[in-house]
């Protein structure tokens, strides 16, 4: 669950032109770097054409819109309802 919101929130950085690298990205959400590099992978498998590149996450090209609202809508949805989510799973 925790993987789909990081993802959407690095390339929300990306698009907004702000400049991270993959270890900025891993300090940031207190995980490793491998973990970057299968968020960037995961990305990539959605359509998107993220990359690791002169030490700078990267877009080679924009996202296709039909992309971008398929990750924003399970953004939102679990931003918003993640605590009740998780206590559900849980139960």
């Amino acid at each position: 669950m925790t993987e789909l919101l990081r993802q959407t929130e690095i390339l929300a950085f990306v698009l907004n032109g702000e400049k991270y690298s993959k270890s900025d990205m891993a300090y940031k959400y207190r995980v490793s770097e491998i973990t970057i590099n299968r968020d960037l992978r995961e990305l990539r498998n959605k359509g998107i054409r993220i990359y690791s590149k002169n030490g700078r996450i990267i877009l080679e090209e924009q996202p296709k819109k039909k992309i971008l609202k398929n990750l924003l809508s399970q953004y939102l949805f679990l931003s918003i309802y993640s605590d009740s989510v998780s206590k559900k799973l849980q139960i």
